[in-house]
């Protein structure tokens, strides 16, 4: 049966970040960091990738590049959403919770994870 998740975690994530690296022939080996936010907290991000840019035959361009990239996000929490000890709770319509999920870190009122990512840029 379906169900409905209600949380007080923050719903999405984004960031502002600089990069800085050293490119040796077609690769990009780089740092990344800066600002990170939710809708209603903001915080940190740092990490680091490397980016390739396919050979100019491919796709008719050299403008192509791929790479794979890791960040961690720490997002400041000091509206306490998390002192109550969970993150929300799973429950059908009509009916109490079944379910509460608790957070996966410590009680430190942060928001902390890691994001890995691949990318395909195509660059006009």
């Amino acid at each position: 049966m379906p169900g409905v998740f209600n949380s007080n975690a923050p719903e999405w994530w984004g960031s502002v970040r600089a990069r800085l690296g050293v490119a040796i022939d077609r690769v990009l080996i780089y740092a990344t960091g800066g600002l990170a936010y939710t809708e209603d907290n903001t915080g940190w991000v740092v990490g680091g990738g490397v980016e390739w840019a396919l050979p100019v035959n491919w796709f008719g361009s050299s403008a192509v590049t791929f790479g794979v990239e890791g960040l961690w996000i720490n997002i400041d929490s000091d509206n306490n959403n998390f002192n109550n000890g969970f993150v929300g709770t799973f429950s059908t319509p009509g009916r109490a919770p079944v379910a509460v999920v608790a957070p996966a870190f410590d009680n430190n009122n942060d928001n902390e994870f890691g994001v890995v990512r691949a990318k395909l840029n195509f660059k006009f």
